[in-house]
């Protein structure tokens, strides 16, 4: 099993993802950089299209995808040192949740008087499809061709019969 509070080599491109270390912790690492990055310029852009209050949305769009992405990385971190099950139940239970999470937020944000509806899902929604692109991306990259971990035991040190 994975130790969650194992060292996580800080990683710069996916050639050095390593085996030994928690690979979903560190495509969150990898991802984080550009997410703050896209949490700045989608700001700055909403301040300068429309107005500071407009900006503030854009950002706290992208910020929220941004957060659904690590929560999402992490949850499995975690599940992946737990048990097969508990992987499971996390991959797609927690999906539902952090979905419900992100709809919820965006009903609360909506109520914020210095909110701007149009900026917040103008600027979340290109940051959703972006996420889930490079997500899949890293997938077909990290595993296409190869048997996963967990067919072959290299995550829990061998399927129990």
């Amino acid at each position: 099993m994975r130790d969650l509070n194992e060292e996580v080599v800080p990683i710069r491109s996916l050639r050095t993802l390593r085996p030994t270390t928690a690979p979903e912790k560190q495509i969150v690492m990898l991802a984080l950089w550009p997410g703050l990055v896209a949490i700045v310029a989608a700001g700055s852009l909403g301040a300068i299209a429309a107005s500071a209050a407009a900006g503030a949305s854009a950002a706290l769009g992208v910020a929220i995808v941004v957060a659904n992405f690590t929560a999402a990385g992490l949850s499995v971190t975690w599940a992946a040192r737990r048990s097969f099950s508990a992987f499971q139940a996390v991959a797609l239970g927690g999906l539902l949740v952090r979905i419900a999470l992100v709809l919820a937020t965006l009903a609360l944000l909506g109520r914020l008087p210095w909110v701007v509806e149009p900026a917040l899902v103008s600027a979340l929604v290109p940051a959703l499809l972006l996420y889930v692109a490079a997500e899949h991306y890293l997938v077909f990259r990290t595993r296409l061709g190869r048997p996963l971990p967990i067919l072959d035991g290299s995550v829990w040190g061998g399927v129990r019969r």
